[in-house]
């Protein structure tokens, strides 16, 4: 139970940390949506943050996952040591979480299209949406890290080990 909650805090902090790049995404736009009336700079403002998006995104997907992988090598205790390999592994998720915001946000374009000037709320709507969808490869990655897939897979061992000690004791009494 220790470990169950310290994991959901250590996941509670990271996602806090992860969402101070897209809340800047979202900030920024609603400044300017306050500064224009008539919001003619959100579509060049639109198009930097697409264009910056994967970068930003890449950046942040090194980071926890490096992050993660330097937690799995020292959890029982051994220094880390830096490699060729290590550095593979970052420059692999780098690559990734640049082309993948990438896709998501062509995507993202393709099916909501740009808002037309004087169209507030639909500016607001798409810049709300927007982060998420550049930063939808780290949040992937952050989901899918060891501690959740440990702390599923020893759950199912033990689910598994009660069904077979239930099957062992109904098959003692058969026989």
């Amino acid at each position: 139970m220790k470990t169950l909650i310290r994991i959901i805090l250590e996941q509670l902090l990271i996602f806090s940390l992860l969402l101070i790049a897209p809340v800047l995404y979202i900030v920024v736009p609603i400044i300017a949506l306050a500064v224009t009336s008539d919001g003619d700079l959100l579509g060049g403002l639109a198009f930097v943050y697409l264009l910056f998006g994967p970068f930003v995104a890449s950046f942040w997907m090194v980071i926890t996952r490096m992050y993660s992988r330097h937690q799995r090598l020292t959890a029982d205790g051994s220094p880390y040591h830096s490699s060729f390999k290590g550095m593979f592994i970052a420059c692999g998720w780098m690559i990734a979480g640049l082309l993948l915001s990438a896709v998501f946000e062509f995507l993202f374009v393709w099916v909501f299209h740009f808002p037309k000037t004087g169209d507030t709320i639909g500016w607001i709507l798409w810049f709300t949406a927007a982060p998420f969808t550049a930063f939808s490869p780290v949040f992937l990655g952050w989901i899918l890290r060891d501690p959740w897939r440990n702390w599923l897979k020893n759950r199912e061992w033990d689910n598994n080990m009660k069904i077979m000690a239930k099957l062992e004791g109904s098959v003692e009494k058969v026989a």
